[in-house]
């Protein structure tokens, strides 16, 4: 997607056009979200499966370190293209200095915390350091072209992940692990599209669906 989108952005860069430059920032923002917000569900609802089905003992501390991991990387999808705003711009400079910060805090935050915390010091090390950098990439953002790529569709996704991630784990699935995950997996990707649908929250999978109707109907 990012290698579609970059042109786009330089050429918006280019032209100065930033109305259409913080439409290409909150669209992408928004279905990277809701793309990496079902790979969330997935994997973190279906891991205690998983691990029994391959029949891995002594696997309690991967859920905490994958759920925290997958926290920072959530994070990160949801600020779409702002990366290739930042390199396409006059202040791609900054990726340098984001990358020396980033290297310093991930060895400073990894040796105390692991010291501290074992393993899961280091999935919160890795999570502290995503989550600075890419506040700091905000700001940067924020300040220089005074766009950002949240909008109240964002709060209504994290809102539909989280909704799903209360709700499914309470299904009564009494069954092996690997058709427990078969099955989740299913009602997770059903549940999710129908939200999507039913809110009208992207218009790409929106426009997708008038066309399959479209088609339907013809």
């Amino acid at each position: 997607m990012f290698q579609i989108i970059s042109p786009m952005v330089a050429k918006a860069l280019n032209e100065n056009d930033k109305e259409r430059l913080t439409s290409l920032l909150k669209k992408s923002a928004n279905n990277l979200l809701l793309g990496a917000g079902l790979l969330f569900l997935l994997i973190n609802l279906n891991l205690v499966d998983f691990y029994q089905w391959v029949n891995l003992e002594g696997y309690d501390k991967a859920l905490d370190v994958v759920f925290i991991v997958s926290l920072g990387k959530l994070f990160t999808m949801s600020m779409g293209c702002l990366n290739n705003i930042i390199t396409n711009s006059k202040y791609y400079t900054y990726v340098f200095w984001f990358s020396i910060v980033s290297a310093v805090l991930a060895v400073v935050l990894n040796l105390y915390l692991i010291n501290e915390l074992g393993i899961i010091g280091a999935a919160y090390a890795t999570l502290i350091v995503i989550a600075l950098i890419n506040v700091a990439k905000i700001l940067l953002i924020q300040f220089t072209f005074k766009i950002n790529p949240f909008s109240n569709k964002t709060f209504i996704a994290l809102g539909i992940i989280l909704l799903l991630y209360i709700l499914i784990p309470l299904l009564p699935l009494d069954f092996s692990p690997f058709l427990k995950l078969v099955i989740r997996s299913l009602v997770i990707v059903i549940a999710f599209l129908i939200l999507l649908t039913f809110i009208k929250l992207t218009g790409d999978l929106q426009n997708v669906i008038n066309k399959f109707n479209f088609l339907k109907k013809k």
